[in-house]
């Protein structure tokens, strides 16, 4: 048997495919339908699902994050209808075919509620072919001119029921202002169990090491079952599956260990998105071999501004009021531009399962013995599919595991 402990630095990528509950089939996934926009400009270019986005956070913050590329490009779909020239294809390249993103929705084993908000200023001249792309009951006026306060409130309490409450006041004050012309927000919440749940009664506080070399005690789940697991040098990985749905892709939750020595923040100093790819292909492939399991059991929430994060790893155009090309929003003068991209994000794993859920709002403007795998210090987490050519729906980092 294999004992794996994952009680140091931990680097996980959390990504979430959609679907409901085993009983009921999945829904069609609320995004613009692909013949409704320009044609696709990325061929021959693969999408990095998010991972450079994570790298380019999770360098800088250094901290426990979670992030939701899988919301955030969704969120992205929603404003590519519109978008034209370079700005067009840089989106392209960044979220990948609307339509990958859809068919995520309808194969994962994950129950996955996804719903948009698109919220437009009343006065914006939208061009026709633009409101028509957007999906089904998504379009709502807004008076951002005279109210904008609001309609914030709006938009704030609308995230909050789409996520179970989870995610409250996703756009603070002072974002909306006047000049705001469209605000575009994708909402994701899922609530998944375990395939092999965790027995509450062999929970316990166990010996958490920091990075800066100090320790501090967690609860930590312990389960022994048959897992994926790879060990190779980018790390010490494991595949912790949710339940199957006939017919779906596995979903899991993938964990990260660096190899030891090694610190969270050095380990991601170095670490690539083929890296990442590289290790959900090595699990999707791995055996299943029994395993005594010890991982904390912990709660993270994240707000984050994404702005310069996407401006650096993907559309530097639709964020620069100089470049940004929308006209196939609006003829309106002068052009609009992405003017903020926020996230929050809320994630827990405890014996059952997990519960996750995020919020992204674009906002435009005018311009063997069992071995044993312990996490026991930092690391970064994930929950995928097994595929390794799909988006993260969340990612993240665990650098202390107190609630």
């Amino acid at each position: 048997m294999f004992t794996l402990r994952f009680i140091s630095c931990i680097t996980a990528l959390c990504i979430i495919n959609a679907c409901t509950p085993a009983d009921t089939p999945n829904p069609e996934p609320n995004l613009p339908h692909p013949n409704s926009g320009p044609a696709y400009t990325a061929s021959g270019h693969a999408p990095q699902h998010g991972l450079d986005l994570f790298l380019h956070v999770a360098r800088q913050k250094q901290k426990n994050i979670c992030l939701s590329p899988y919301s955030a490009h969704t969120a992205l779909a929603l404003v590519r209808p519109g978008a034209r020239g370079e700005t067009l294809r840089q989106i392209d390249r960044t979220i990948g075919p609307v339509e990958t993103l859809a068919a995520q929705a309808r194969t994962t084993s994950l129950p996955l509620e996804l719903a948009n908000l698109a919220c437009i200023e009343q006065t914006l001249p939208l061009k026709p072919e633009y409101k028509q792309a957007l999906p089904s009951g998504s379009y709502l006026s807004a008076d951002f001119i005279n109210h904008p306060d609001l309609e914030r409130t709006t938009i704030n309490r609308w995230t909050a029921d789409r996520t179970h409450g989870r995610i409250l006041n996703i756009i603070p004050p002072n974002v909306i202002t006047p000049l705001t012309r469209m605000a575009l927000i994708n909402a994701i919440y899922t609530k998944a169990e375990w395939e092999h749940p965790f027995n509450p009664a062999k929970t316990a506080d166990k010996p958490f090491h920091l990075e800066n070399g100090q320790t501090t005690s967690c609860p930590t789940l312990q389960h022994t079952a048959h897992y994926r697991h790879i060990d190779s040098r980018m790390g010490e990985a494991i595949a912790i599956p949710f339940k199957k749905r006939q017919d779906k892709q596995e979903t899991c939750l993938i964990a990260i260990l660096p190899k030891k020595g090694t610190t969270l923040s050095q380990h991601l100093s170095t670490l690539t998105p083929a890296d990442i790819r590289t290790i959900r292909q090595q699990l999707a492939t791995a055996t299943p071999r029994k395993t005594l399991l010890e991982i904390p059991k912990f709660q993270t929430e994240t707000s984050t501004d994404l702005t310069a994060a996407f401006a650096k790893t993907g559309i530097p155009d639709a964020c620069d009021r100089n470049k940004a090309n929308l006209s196939g929003i609006t003829d309106s003068r002068p052009p609009l531009h992405i003017a903020k991209i926020l996230q929050k994000t809320y994630f827990e794993m405890n014996e059952k399962g997990i519960e996750a859920a995020a919020a992204t709002a674009l906002i435009a403007e005018k311009s063997l013995i069992p071995s044993a795998v312990r996490f026991d210090s930092p690391f970064i987490w994930i929950i995928a599919d097994l595929d390794p050519e799909t988006t993260p729906y969340f990612i993240g980092t665990l650098y202390t595991p107190a609630r």
